[in-house]
C-alpha cells in the first residue's frame, strides 16, 4: 500500500534510558517555537528548545539517582506551562526555567508510574493502586485487580474529572469516589490511553461524549466515547501485520490537511505510524517508519521550526527524535543556509565537544579503575526491560529484551524443553548447547548480537503440561560486562489466552474440585496454571474466566469460589493438565481436595476435527517431500520417466513449489511430530479419565493409524473411543 505522507527524521539529543510518559512539549509562549521537557532513569530533568539549528537547554538538573517515572504538564488554566515530575515517591513542580515551586512526598508502597495534575488535584498510580490527592490530602484510593498500565484523566462534565485506568486484565475502568463507575472489556491488555480534545467524530454522532483512544498489547488501536452514563464503542484498527504493542498515542497535528488531527501511534517494536481519516470516518494509514528500539513517549508541536509542527518521539534508550514535513524544521533550506555561513565554526565546535567528551570518559574510567581495584562492582548500571508474551497466530512465545546500551550476547536457560525458532526481526546468531535435564536445564542456548544491537527477540514453542521458568542472562558490550538476569514463568496451560466469552456450544467435559480452600487459595492455584489471570479476583465472592487455546482453538471456562471450582472444557487434555497442576499445588499447601469428572464422548471427535486439517496438511507435505527426493534421484538416473503414475509426475512438475513448502511450516517434521503428540495425549487422557489403565501398548498402533496416508478423521476418532 502506497502511503501518502512523507516526513523527515531529525535526531535531537540523547539522554539516559527513560520510562514511558517522560516527555512533554510545553505550550507556546511569547515565541511560537516550543520547548520540550523530559526526564530519564538517572534522575536528570531538562527542558530544551531549538535555536539556529542547535539544541539549547533552558535548564538541566543534576542526576539524583532516582529514576524519573513520569513527566506531565498541569491541566489547570494557570498551570499549563508548569512541569510536574514524579521520581520514586516524590512529586515536584518546576517552572519552564527550572525553578522548583512545589514538592510533595507521597507515602506510597510502589514508585509512582503515572502522574496527572489539575489545579489542586493530583492522580498518581503505582503498579496496582491509584491515589487521588486534593490539597496534598488523599481523597480517593483504588486497588485494581490487575496491573495498571495506563491512566488518563477525562473531564466527563465541566466540573467533573474522572480517572480512566487501562489494566492488564483487558479492562478500562472509570473511577468515581474510589469505586468503579463504569468499565468495558477490550481486545487485549491496555498499554496506552489518550484523551482526545478534538474528537475524531466528523458526523457529530457522539456530541457531549469525550473521546478516549486506547492501545493494546496485541497492537490494536481502539476508540471509545465516555460520558456520565458509561462507554460507547467507536472504531477499532486491527493489527494484520502483527506489529508490536502500542506504547504511546498522540493526536494534535493535521498532517493530511483534512481538518481532523491525525493519530500518531508508537509501538514497542519501534514502529511509528500516523493514521488519517478516510471518507467514511475510519482510520487509514498515511505514514509509517521503523526505529531500531521501542517508542515510549509521543508529543508534538512547533519544536524544530516556528512554521511547521513536528512529532516528537522518545525511545527507550533516551533518543529524542523529531519528524517533520520536508522543507521544514532542521532540514529546511533556511536552516541549511545559516549553517553553511560558518561551516568551520561548526566543525570547531563539534571537535571541542568531542574532545571534552573524551576527557570525561577517561576521567570516569580512571575513577572506576580505582574503585574496582579494591571492590568488584555488584550491580550493573544498565537499564533493561523485558517482555514475555504469547503470539496467538503462531502459538509460540516471544521473549523480547531491550537494553539502554548495546548487548553483546544473551544466554538462555530453561527448566522446560523449548523449541527455539528463527525470528525475521532478530539479527542475533543462535547457538544451542546440549543440555542435561537431570541438572535442571532442559534448554541451553546463546544469542550473539551484532555490534550495535540493543534489542533481542527470541521466539520459542512450548508444550503444554510442563511448567517451569526461563532465565535470560544479558551481557552488555561495554565494561563492566556484568550479566543481568531476567526470569519468566512457563505455566502448565501456557498456550491458552483470555477471551471475553465462549464461542458456540461445543461438547464440554467437566472437572469439579471441592475442598476446604478459600477464595484466595483457589485463585492462586488458577493463577499458577493459566496466563492472563489477574493478580486479585475481580470479586471476593466468585470469579469466572474464559480461555481459548491458541494452538487448537479449544475452549475452557473456569468458575470458582471458596470451597468449589468448576472447570469446563472441550479438550479433555486441558482438564488433565489442570487436574495434575491443581492437585500438586494443593498438596504443596497441605490442602485436602476431592476431584470428580463428567465426560462427553462427543468432545473427542470435536477436538480431532479441530486438529485434523493442520495434521493432514503436514502429513501430506511430509510424504510429498520424501517422494520428491526419491523421484529426483530416479529422474537423474533415467531421463524418461513417462512410466510414473500421474501423482508422481505431478510431484516432479511441482518440485519448486514443494521445496518452498518443505522449507516453511507446511513440511516441518518437528511440527508433524508435535501434532502427533497432541493426538496421543488426547487418547491417553481420555482413557485415564474413563478409569482405564493407560494403554501404552496401543500408542504404536495409534501412530500407525495417524501416519497412514489413507487414514481418515473418523478412523482416528473410532480408535480413540475404543476401550481395550
Amino acid at each position: 500500500m502506497e502511503l501518502q505522507l512523507e516526513l523527515i527524521r531529525n535526531d535531537i539529543l540523547q539522554t539516559a534510558p527513560a520510562a514511558p510518559g517522560t516527555l512533554k512539549v510545553l505550550p507556546q509562549g511569547h515565541n511560537k517555537q516550543q520547548k520540550v521537557a523530559l526526564g530519564d532513569s538517572q534522575g536528570v530533568v531538562q527542558c530544551c528548545s531549538i535555536k539556529k539549528g542547535e539544541v539549547v537547554a533552558a535548564f538541566k538538573a543534576l542526576p539524583t539517582g532516582q529514576p524519573v517515572g513520569a513527566v506531565t504538564l498541569g491541566k489547570g488554566q494557570n498551570q499549563r506551562d508548569k512541569i510536574f515530575i514524579a521520581s520514586e515517591h516524590t512529586i515536584r513542580g518546576l517552572s519552564k526555567k527550572g525553578k522548583e515551586f512545589f514538592r510533595f512526598q507521597a507515602h506510597l508502597v510502589d514508585a509512582i508510574r503515572t502522574l496527572h495534575v489539575a489545579d489542586a488535584s493530583m492522580w498518581v498510580t503505582g503498579e496496582f493502586v491509584m491515589h487521588q490527592f486534593l490539597n496534598n490530602k488523599e481523597v480517593q484510593f483504588y486497588q485494581a485487580p490487575d496491573r495498571i498500565n495506563a491512566v488518563e484523566v477525562v473531564p466527563v462534565k465541566e466540573d467533573l474529572l474522572l480517572a480512566v485506568l487501562g489494566c492488564q486484565d483487558r479492562t478500562l475502568r472509570v473511577l468515581h469516589n474510589s469505586q468503579v463507575a463504569h468499565q468495558v472489556q477490550v481486545e487485549g491488555a491496555v498499554t496506552s490511553l489518550k484523551y482526545i480534545l478534538d474528537s475524531h467524530d466528523p458526523g457529530q454522532i457522539n456530541i457531549g461524549r469525550r473521546e478516549v483512544l486506547y492501545g493494546t498489547d496485541g497492537g490494536i488501536l481502539g476508540q471509545l466515547f465516555l460520558d456520565s452514563e458509561g462507554f460507547r464503542r467507536g472504531w477499532t484498527v486491527p493489527n494484520p501485520n502483527r506489529r508490536g504493542a502500542i506504547q504511546a498515542i498522540y493526536s494534535g497535528i493535521d498532517f493530511t490537511k483534512d481538518g481532523i488531527n491525525d493519530i500518531v501511534v508508537g509501538r514497542d517494536d519501534g514502529w511509528l505510524e500516523i493514521w488519517g481519516m478516510d471518507d467514511a470516518a475510519q482510520p487509514k494509514l498515511v505514514f509509517s517508519s521503523c526505529l531500531p528500539e521501542s517508542i515510549i513517549s509521543l508529543d508534538g508541536g512547533f519544536f524544530t521550526s516556528p512554521n511547521v509542527q513536528d512529532v516528537v518521539v522518545q525511545t527507550f534508550s533516551g533518543k529524542v527524535i523529531a519528524f517533520a514535513e520536508p522543507g521544514a524544521g532542521l532540514g529546511s533550506p533556511l536552516k541549511r543556509t545559516k549553517k553553511e555561513e560558518a561551516p568551520q565554526d561548526r566543525i570547531r565546535a563539534l571537535r571541542a565537544e568531542l574532545a571534552e567528551l573524551h576527557a570525561r570518559v577517561d576521567k570516569e574510567r580512571k575513577h572506576f579503575a580505582q574503585i574496582s581495584a579494591s571492590l568488584a562492582p555488584s550491580i550493573a548500571s544498565v537499564t533493561l526491560q523485558s517482555k514475555f508474551v504469547l503470539d496467538p497466530e503462531e502459538a509460540c512465545y516471544v521473549l523480547t529484551l531491550e537494553s539502554g546500551t548495546p548487548i553483546a550476547s544473551v544466554a538462555l536457560q530453561s527448566s522446560v524443553l523449548l523449541d527455539l525458532q528463527d525470528s525475521a526481526s532478530n539479527s542475533a546468531i543462535l547457538s544451542v548447547t546440549p543440555s542435561n535435564p537431570d541438572e535442571g536445564s532442559a534448554t541451553l542456548a546463546t544469542y550473539r548480537c551484532p555490534e550495535s544491537a540493543t534489542r533481542v527477540e527470541m521466539r520459542m514453542r512450548v508444550v503444554e503440561g510442563q511448567h517451569g521458568s526461563i532465565q535470560a542472562f544479558v551481557i552488555p558490550q561495554r565494561a563492566p560486562k556484568l550479566a543481568q538476569a531476567v526470569t519468566q514463568r512457563i505455566r502448565p496451560l501456557c498456550l491458552h489466552q483470555r477471551v471475553e466469552a465462549l464461542a458456540g456450544t461445543p461438547p464440554m467435559n467437566e472437572l469439579r474440585v471441592s475442598g476446604s480452600f478459600s477464595m484466595a487459595e483457589i485463585h492462586t492455584w488458577v493463577l499458577f496454571c493459566l496466563p492472563e489471570v489477574p493478580q486479585r479476583p475481580a470479586s471476593p465472592e466468585e470469579a469466572t474466566l474464559y480461555f481459548r487455546s491458541s494452538l487448537l482453538g479449544t475452549q475452557l471456562a473456569c468458575q470458582y469460589k471458596a470451597g468449589e471450582a468448576i472447570f469446563r472444557g472441550d479438550n479433555v487434555s486441558s482438564l488433565a493438565v489442570l487436574r495434575e497442576a491443581l492437585m500438586g499445588e494443593a498438596a504443596s499447601q497441605k490442602a485436602r481436595i476431592s476431584v470428580s469428572f463428567c465426560l462427553e464422548a462427543a468432545s473427542v471427535g470435536h477436538v480431532v476435527g479441530l486438529l485434523w486439517p493442520r495434521f493432514a496438511e503436514q502429513r501430506s507435505a511430509a510424504r510429498r517431500g520424501l517422494l520428491l527426493t526419491a523421484l529426483q534421484e530416479l529422474k537423474m538416473q533415467d531421463e524418461n520417466v513417462d512410466y510414473l503414475t500421474p501423482e508422481y509426475k505431478a510431484i516432479l512438475a511441482d518440485a519448486d513449489k514443494s521445496r518452498q513448502a518443505g522449507a516453511g511450516n507446511k513440511a516441518d517434521p518437528l511440527r508433524l511430530e508435535y501434532l502427533s503428540g497432541v493426538f496421543k495425549d488426547l487418547y491417553l487422557d481420555w482413557q485415564r479419565f474413563n478409569g482405564l489403565v493407560a494403554p501404552l501398548h496401543r500408542i504404536p498402533q495409534l501412530a500407525a493409524v495417524l501416519h497412514d496416508p489413507q487414514s481418515t478423521q473418523l478412523e482416528v476418532v473410532a480408535f480413540m473411543l475404543q476401550q481395550r
